[in-house]
């Protein structure tokens, strides 16, 4: 039985990412209560795989797991694109979900969710938002709270999860809303048909020095997706620098030499991985 970890409980957007990724028999999932928790439990064989956040297409990137990216010695083995839906959720009653909504007095959930549901919230300003840890717990709060009057915003999942009504469908303000999760791994893996690699570099601090070494990923057709930067401690304003990369038609022994060839252009090279790219689902 292989072990997957997200963070948080049953019900999270990492738990349906990892169950998304990993569907079928074979495979046991256990939350994590932090990031960092489930890198550590890569590194010491406590888990498979870990299903990690690293971006948002409206709140952008998660800083932490990049770092961690760079501090721990793991492997970058699968992606996976989640669509973000959020609902308004309640204990269960018999009443109309319609007329329920004139009663809800608080919600709560993740503040980015909160953020998500602006418009929402403010056509009801009588319901009145607090920040709770994370959706899911948002929505075990309130059913183990068993209060009329309380609502969480939280994925659909969660209502079957954990007992609750939908009170009110997709109440965020942007239906385009989709995170990207990176599968983890001690080890890489040798993927079927490898199309993505993720690479973490640093460059001498002078002027052209990042250009030179992406100028090999350009003349080898390499399409950039992501490049992030984040600061090395101890070395005030140097970075070290984050990029995700695919191609079509290339070989990966084509990739392989095509890095090597960028590796020069660098002080340091760290290779994450090469893996099968996900598919963005598509909003209806």
């Amino acid at each position: 039985m292989k072990i997957v970890a997200y963070l948080g409980i049953p019900g999270s957007y990492s738990y349906l990412a990892a169950r998304r990724q990993f569907a079928g028999t074979g495979f046991e999932f256990v939350g994590a209560s932090s990031f960092r928790a489930i890198f550590t439990g890569i590194e010491n064989g406590n888990f498979d795989y870990g299903m990690i956040p690293v971006e948002n297409s409206l709140a952008g990137s998660v800083y932490d797991n990049y770092d961690l990216l760079h501090q721990h010695d793991v492997a970058v083995v699968g992606e996976q694109y989640l669509k973000i839906d959020l609902h308004l959720l309640g204990t269960k009653s018999s009443m109309q979900p319609a007329t329920r909504l004139e009663h809800i007095s608080k919600v709560v959930s993740h503040y980015k969710a909160l953020e998500q549901c602006d418009r929402f919230l403010a056509n009801h300003p009588w319901i009145k938002s607090e920040i709770h840890s994370d959706t899911a717990g948002a929505a075990k709060f309130v059913a183990d709270q068993k209060d009329p009057f309380l609502a969480a915003i939280a994925s659909r999942e969660t209502a079957e999860i954990y007992g609750l009504d939908i009170l009110a469908e997709n109440v965020q303000d942007n239906e385009f809303n989709y995170t990207r999760f990176l599968v983890i791994a001690k080890e890489p893996e040798a993927a079927e048909a490898p199309n993505k690699c993720s690479i973490i570099f640093t460059v001498s601090h002078k002027p052209g020095s990042l250009f030179a070494a992406l100028q090999a990923l350009a003349e080898g057709k390499m399409n950039l997706d992501k490049i992030e930067s984040r600061p090395i401690a101890g070395k005030p304003f140097e970075y070290i620098f984050y990029v995700d990369f695919d191609w079509n038609g290339s070989s990966l022994a084509d990739v392989q030499s095509i890095l090597e060839k960028f590796k020069k252009s660098t002080n340091s090279l760290k290779v994450l991985g090469f893996y099968p790219g996900g598919v963005i689902p598509q909003t209806a």
